[in-house]
C-alpha cells in the first residue's frame, strides 16, 4: 500500500488511520489493495450475502469471509451479488455487481476483477473472494460486525480448498407399504422412487425412477371385486449450457401403466432454450422459451380405439414460462403446447400458475392453480372401462379438459452454501420442462 503524503508512522497514526479508512468504506469503494481481514468476527453480525455465479461455488467464495452471512436464497440477504464473465475471452475478466437489499436498498456498485493468463481456477477462485471482500466493505460497514474488522497488509492465508466428495451429486430414494382393511375390504399398496441429480452452472443432468403397485379387494353382496393398478417409469435429461440466454439439452423417458393403457413406452426428444434475461438474472426473473421434437415407441395393453396394438408417434412441443421473485414473494405462470406430427389435430394445451409469498424466513403460503386443453388421447382402449373401472379410477376415460387448484404452506431449510441456480429446462411444477403426455 503507498503511503499517503505526510502520514506518520507511529502505531497511534496507523490506528487512527484504520478507523478513518473504515467510515470512509461506508460510503465510497475501498482503495486499499492489501487483505480486509475479520479477526474474530460473527457471521451473524454481517450483511446476509446472496451470491450468483455460473462458473464458481458461492459457498466457497465466500467461505474466507467470516464478517458475512451467507444465504441460500434472495429473499433473505441484505446484499445480492452477480458474478459475469466478460471480456473478448469468456474468464478473461469477471464483473461483480453489489447490490443492496431492504435497508441498503440504493447502494450499490460493480468492481471488476482479471486474473492473470497463467492463474488456475483455484487462483481466479482466490481472486474473485478477495474482490467480494473489498466490494462487501461496503455494507459490512453499516453493521456490528465493522466493529471487529481491521484493514492488513500482512499476507493472506489461503484457505482450505472446499472438497465436494459427491462431485455436485444428490440421490434420494424412497420406499413405502401401505395394508389396510376391514370385514368386506382389503387394500396393499407400494410405492418406490430413486434419484439422481447433478446441477452446476454449465450442466444439468436428472434421472428419476418409480414404481407403484395396489391391489384392492371389495366384497358386496356376496360377490367379489378385485381391482389392480400398476405404473413403472423412468425420467432421464442432460441439459447442457450454451451462453447467458441459450441451452441445449436430450431427454429420455420410459413408462408404463395400466391407467393409461401402456404397456410399455420409449421416448426421445432433443430440445433447445432461450432466455430472454440472462441466466444469472435467473434469482429474480426468466422467461425461457423451450421447442423440443421427438418420438415415441408405444406398446398398448389393450387395442386403442383407433385399433392399435403398437405405433411410432412423433411429436413436437412448444413451452414459455415467466418468473418474477421480489422481497415479497415470486409470481410465476407457464403455457405449454404439444402435437402429434402425424396428426396436428391431436395436441394438448396446459396453462398453470403459482403465487407463493412469503411470511418469514423459509416459510411461505403458495397457491396453485391450472387446466388444460386435451385432443391427444390416443391410448384409449377400445373396449372401454367398466364400472367398477371407473368408479374406482383404474382406467382413463375419454375428456377434452382438466383443471385444478390447491393452497398451502411450504418451509424450506437446509445448506446455506448451495446456492447453484440452474433453471434450463425447469424442474417440474409450473416451470418449462420437457413432459411427454400420451
Amino acid at each position: 500500500m503507498r503511503k499517503r503524503a505526510g502520514q506518520a508512522a507511529g502505531p497511534g497514526a496507523a490506528r487512527l488511520f484504520g478507523l478513518a479508512a473504515l467510515a470512509v468504506l461506508g460510503f465510497a469503494l475501498p482503495v486499499f489493495p492489501g487483505e480486509i481481514a475479520a479477526g474474530d468476527a460473527k457471521r451473524t453480525e454481517g450483511p446476509k450475502v446472496f451470491v450468483m455465479s455460473r462458473e464458481f461455488d458461492a459457498g466457497a467464495l465466500l467461505k474466507p469471509i467470516p464478517f458475512v452471512t451467507p444465504v441460500a436464497t434472495r429473499d433473505e440477504a441484505q446484499v445480492e451479488v452477480l458474478i459475469d464473465p466478460r471480456g473478448p475471452v469468456p474468464g478473461t475478466e469477471f464483473v461483480l455487481t453489489f447490490t443492496g437489499l431492504r435497508e441498503f436498498a440504493g447502494k450499490g456498485q460493480t468492481l471488476t476483477y482479471a486474473p492473470g493468463p497463467a492463474e488456475t481456477k483455484a487462483q481466479v477462485e482466490a481472486g474473485l473472494s478477495r474482490t467480494l471482500q473489498m466490494g462487501l466493505m461496503k455494507f459490512v460497514a453499516g453493521t456490528p460486525a465493522a466493529r471487529r474488522v481491521r484493514i492488513s497488509l500482512r499476507d493472506r492465508v489461503k484457505p482450505t480448498d472446499v472438497v465436494d466428495r459427491w462431485d455436485s451429486w444428490v440421490f434420494s430414494s424412497s420406499a413405502n407399504g401401505m395394508f389396510q382393511g376391514e370385514k368386506t375390504y382389503a387394500s396393499r399398496m407400494f410405492f418406490g422412487s430413486f434419484s439422481a441429480n447433478r446441477v452446476t452452472p454449465a450442466l444439468k443432468i436428472r434421472m428419476s425412477l418409480s414404481v407403484s403397485t395396489q391391489r384392492d379387494r371389495f366384497d358386496y353382496a356376496g360377490e367379489e371385486i378385485r381391482s389392480r393398478s400398476e405404473s413403472r417409469g423412468f425420467e432421464g435429461l442432460f441439459g447442457k449450457s450454451l451462453g447467458e440466454h441459450w441451452s441445449a439439452g436430450v431427454y429420455v423417458t420410459g413408462a408404463s401403466s395400466t391407467f393409461d393403457n401402456i404397456r410399455s413406452k420409449v421416448a426421445v426428444a432433443t430440445a433447445v432454450e432461450y432466455n430472454v434475461f440472462p441466466y444469472s438474472e435467473s434469482t429474480r426473473r426468466q422467461l425461457r422459451v423451450l421447442y423440443w421434437v421427438g418420438t415415441n415407441l408405444v406398446r398398448y395393453r389393450e387395442e386403442t380405439i383407433y385399433e392399435k396394438l403398437r405405433e411410432n408417434l412423433p411429436q413436437q412441443g412448444l413451452e414459455a414460462a415467466f418468473e418474477v421473485k421480489r422481497g415479497w414473494g415470486t409470481i410465476s405462470a407457464s403455457l405449454k403446447s404439444q402435437n402429434y406430427l402425424h396428426d396436428f389435430a391431436k395436441y394438448r394445451l396446459d396453462l398453470n400458475s403459482e403465487i407463493s409469498i412469503r411470511v418469514f424466513k423459509g416459510l411461505s403460503f403458495n397457491i396453485h392453480g391450472g387446466g388444460a386443453r386435451i385432443r391427444d388421447q390416443l391410448s384409449l382402449p377400445r373396449r372401454g372401462a367398466s364400472l367398477d373401472e371407473i368408479i374406482l379410477q383404474r382406467k382413463q376415460l375419454a375428456t377434452s379438459y382438466n383443471y385444478y387448484v390447491m393452497a398451502g404452506f411450504s418451509y424450506s431449510f437446509g445448506s446455506i452454501f448451495s446456492n447453484i441456480v440452474n433453471p434450463r429446462f425447469g424442474s417440474g411444477g409450473s416451470s418449462v420442462s420437457i413432459r411427454i403426455h400420451q
